[in-house]
């Protein structure tokens, strides 16, 4: 997993209001390690999701509702209407963003789409698979 601290290389004096102090320099972010924007990767029963270079372990009604995104974008249809998020977890009555509110990947990850009550995944367009 990257860090997100900077990485401290050596000090250079920096002069303050006539006084020498020693500041740290650091190393410019074009070399640091990059890493993927949109780098994604699910568990087989989607209680774990790698979002970004980081592990996230999904509550049983977020692996629900991630199944049925995932399956969504992988159909290259990625807009999934909230009722349909909401039956899979058979809670017609809540909202989508109760099953995320405690999870940083809402609002990164899962997004709402451009029509109103439709969720996707932020995520490229799949590649097209060439079928002959």
């Amino acid at each position: 997993m990257l860090n997100d601290a900077p990485v401290l290389l050596q000090a250079e004096p920096t002069v303050k209001s006539g006084l020498a102090v020693n500041t740290p320099k650091r190393r410019s972010s074009a070399n640091r390690k990059k890493e993927v924007p949109h780098s994604f990767d699910v568990s087989e029963d989607y209680g774990t999701v790698r979002y970004r270079g980081k592990d996230h372990v999904l509550t049983s009604n977020q692996s629900l509702m991630m199944r049925v995104l995932h399956q969504a974008y992988l159909n290259r249809f990625p807009d999934v209407e909230k009722l349909k998020l909401l039956a899979a977890i058979e809670n017609e009555e809540s909202q989508v963003k109760d099953s995320w509110k405690r999870s940083p990947l809402w609002g990164t990850l899962i997004v709402s789409s451009k029509r109103r009550g439709r969720y996707r995944l932020n995520l490229p367009k799949p590649a097209r698979v060439n079928q002959k």
